[in-house]
């Protein structure tokens, strides 16, 4: 991870977290707390180049100093995939989502004291579409959705710590345990970054490795954009506002995700002699487990082991209507091979 802040020539100063290489923006805010993420939603495979939505991020954080400016921009752009940009402004004192598609745009505003945005569209526009619905209907999104709404209500009103607890939550609605690592969970154990903004005091906490689960470092934006540039290796970040690391790290569960891990990229290597039994006792809960033992099973033709595996599959909480469907044809396979 890489957290850059910028000092462009023209338009604002602003930060990122990024990655070596990488030039456009995925979250970030600017000196007028102007704060933008995206969460991609579902769309058709393009059929041509246009603008990256990463650099059309960027062009927001560098140039808007409000929402209007913001949706102007993102107007301004043709791209080739479907995203929600997730705009704060401190000036405005309010969030909005722009939902943008190659063909379309629309502003999603609940007027609320809150908006949550997972991985479909939500306004009255885009929200109604063919490809939407599905998206809702076939992935795990909406299921998502639905949680951090549970969390939300539950938690009274919001702080810093309120919402990094939310950004670490592994369970499934209504606290179920879903196995760690699931889709329908916030924290699915993959994110490259997870980041929290205080537009109106242009604070920003940054977590760090592993996923949400490190501690989350924070920088002042004020002071950091008041330094006018570096001539030493210093921190910059302000130790004071550190939220510390989830206790999950230091627990058994931990060690046997890592272990899952591990014996997962073994499957996805095409190893050979990998333990499935071990595999599904390191994460039992997890759908995905049993799937990738069944397929692994299937392919070394044990059959009957591939078929306990892809029933149990189907007694847990599956993240996508894909992969449901997969199990289902599996089973289907299976027993016209085993049948007499």
């Amino acid at each position: 991870k890489i957290v850059a802040f910028f000092n462009p020539k023209k338009g604002h100063k602003f930060m990122t977290v990024t990655w070596g290489g990488f030039v456009g923006a995925v979250s970030g805010m600017n000196d007028q707390g102007v704060s933008v993420t995206i969460n991609a939603a579902k769309t058709a495979l393009p059929t041509g180049s246009a603008t990256p939505v990463s650099i059309v991020t960027r062009e927001i954080l560098q140039y808007a100093k409000n929402i209007q400016e913001a949706i102007a921009i993102a107007k301004s752009r043709k791209m080739f995939v479907s995203e929600s940009f997730l705009v704060a402004s401190a000036a405005d004192n309010k969030a909005v989502i722009i939902e943008k598609t190659p063909d379309d745009l629309d502003v999603y505003d609940p007027k609320k004291e809150f908006i949550v945005c997972t991985n479909h569209f939500q306004s009255n526009g885009l929200g109604k579409t063919k490809m939407n619905m599905e998206q809702e209907n076939e992935s795990a999104s909406s299921y998502r959705y639905q949680r951090l709404m549970e969390l939300l209500k539950a938690n009274g009103k919001n702080t810093v710590q309120k919402t990094v607890n939310i950004l670490r939550d592994q369970k499934g609605v209504n606290g179920a345990n879903i196995g760690m690592g699931n889709e329908k969970a916030i924290n699915q154990l993959i994110a490259h970054h997870s980041i929290v903004f205080e537009p109106k005091k242009l604070i920003v906490w940054v977590s760090t490795s592993p996923w949400q689960l490190g501690k989350y470092v924070a920088y002042d934006l004020n002071k950091v954009f008041a330094m006018k540039g570096m001539k030493e290796n210093n921190e910059i970040a302000d130790s004071s506002l550190t939220i510390a690391p989830d206790s999950f790290l230091l627990t058994p569960a931990y060690k046997n995700f890592v272990a899952f891990r591990n014996i997962k990229q073994q499957i996805l290597d095409g190893g050979s002699n990998v333990n499935t039994k071990e595999l599904v006792s390191s994460n039992p809960e997890f759908y995905n487990a049993y799937v990738l033992a069944g397929d692994y099973l299937y392919k070394q033709k044990e059959y009957a082991a591939a078929l306990q595996n892809y029933n149990i599959a189907l007694t847990k909480e599956i993240a996508t209507k894909k992969e449901a469907d997969h199990v289902k044809d599996q089973i289907k396979k299976i027993n016209k091979k085993l049948a007499p």
